[in-house]
């Protein structure tokens, strides 16, 4: 059987997993999640998906009452918070660089730190 070369590649990772002695699961993906399984794969609660849902910010579909989201969004969803979260974790650096928090210790003797964090 010929198999397209990435999923010779899934296969021989599978079977040296095996043969290291690990378990393996293969099973189906689904392609639609209910809200739970949205906020498990997100790593939020079930309430904030629903509102990222009614504010648009998350597509889905109704059926129902309930709400169906395509894994493809929340997939997207999820990238767009990493990206968030690692551009405000970059602009909080440069703050804490720019207003000298990386310099010496100023708790040190004879240590130069940032002018604010002389002790009184």
């Amino acid at each position: 059987m010929d198999l397209p070369p990435a999923l010779a590649r899934v296969v021989a990772a599978a079977l040296a997993e095996v043969a290291d002695g690990h378990a393996v699961e293969v099973r189906t993906v689904a392609e639609e999640l209910t809200t739970q399984e949205a906020a498990d794969l997100l790593g939020v609660s079930r309430p904030f998906v629903v509102k990222l849902v009614d504010g648009g910010e998350l597509p889905a579909r109704r059926v129902g009452t309930h709400r169906r989201l395509r894994r493809a969004d929340v997939l997207a969803h999820r990238e767009r918070m990493r990206a968030a979260t690692a551009e405000a974790l970059q602009d909080l650096t440069d703050d804490a660089q720019a207003l000298g928090f990386y310099d010496a210790d100023p708790r040190m003797p004879g240590a130069e730190g940032p002018p604010s964090a002389a002790p009184a």
